[in-house]
């Protein structure tokens, strides 16, 4: 992701309402800290959203409150959802992400597709 996409996704986030977990990895995002998301961003979101550093994502996608689940389509990732019967937001940025999307998307058809790819 670039930082525009992560400000629209932010922005999103925000005006949907809908109560969100978003995992922000220090590193994720070529020169962007999560203390730059967009101003009031935070308080926008108020109690409904949570921005964090890390989770353990395999208990998260085992929370009955997860209804899905925005992913890059690792490997790892991939089963945990499956597993946790969790559907998935696919956005797949290379390698074998795009074959693993197009299994979860296509194949399976337990997720959907999201932006270009």
């Amino acid at each position: 992701m670039d930082t525009s996409q992560v400000t629209e996704m932010a922005c999103g986030l925000a005006n949907s309402g809908h109560p969100f977990l978003w995992v922000m990895r220090p590193g994720s995002v070529s020169g962007f800290k999560a203390a730059e998301l967009p101003s009031g961003f935070m308080d926008q979101v108020g109690s409904h959203g949570i921005v964090v550093r890390w989770a353990p994502q395999k208990e998260v996608l085992g929370h009955r409150a997860v209804g899905a689940f925005w992913t890059h389509c690792g490997w790892n990732s991939v089963i945990e959802s499956v597993c946790a019967g969790v559907p998935m937001a696919c956005w797949p940025r290379f390698g074998d992400q795009k074959v693993n999307a197009r299994l979860v998307c296509e194949m399976w058809r337990v997720g959907w597709r999201w932006g270009e790819w």
